[in-house]
């Protein structure tokens, strides 16, 4: 997604309620307080997305979290 488009979603985030249907959980951390993790369109996990960041319970939310390319040292 370009910055732009981003930068727009933070904005409208801040007055109006957003829905954010993404496999970028990077960017859903950016963007959301809150978040649903679906698999195969099931909720598997629910929560602040800092507490599913912290403390990942399901397998396919770690499997996510593993899919965000690390940062060089």
């Amino acid at each position: 997604m370009t910055i732009r488009v981003v930068e727009l979603l933070r904005q409208l985030s801040k007055t109006l309620t957003l829905v954010l249907v993404s496999q970028d959980i990077g960017l859903v951390a950016s963007l959301c307080e809150k978040t649903i993790i679906l698999e195969r369109g099931r909720i598997v996990e629910s929560g602040r997305i800092r507490d599913i960041l912290a403390i990942p319970r399901h397998a396919h939310t770690q499997k996510l979290l593993s899919s965000i390319p690390s940062m060089p040292a």
